[in-house]
């Protein structure tokens, strides 16, 4: 799995790092990770970050999958994905219209101290 997942209770927030060639399924199964993690809470605010891959593999139909799968987070908790590379963020920019009544509070940045500055202003502390 080429992801590192770091849940902090105190700051509420899970912190999901991706690294190196990442699939549609590494994102699927990134979800079930997160869900089966004893720390994760539904109203925890969360942080993607794709600032260490080299490569993403996710087809259309994943994005779909992953769109129109029930989030493991309560509707209104902010998603910042960090994408400073073109094709991450095109995916995550393609997502966040799909999920756009889903996770209203789906934001795509380029860089990891937009996001820190984002959840700051949203009540986070990263």
């Amino acid at each position: 799995m080429p992801a590192v997942l770091k849940i902090d209770r105190q700051r509420r927030i899970v912190s999901s790092t991706f690294f190196g060639e990442v699939s549609g399924n590494d994102l699927l199964h990134h979800r079930d990770r997160i869900k089966a993690d004893p720390e994760f809470r539904s109203n925890f605010a969360e942080i993607v970050d794709f600032s260490g891959v080299s490569m993403m593999s996710v087809t259309k139909s994943a994005l779909s999958v992953l769109a129109t799968t029930e989030s493991l987070f309560d509707k209104d908790v902010p998603h910042v994905v960090v994408t400073p590379a073109d094709l991450p963020m095109s995916l995550a920019l393609e997502y966040r219209d799909k999920v756009r009544e889903t996770r209203p509070n789906f934001h795509v940045v380029r860089t990891i101290d937009e996001a820190r500055k984002l959840l700051r202003e949203l009540g986070y502390e990263f």
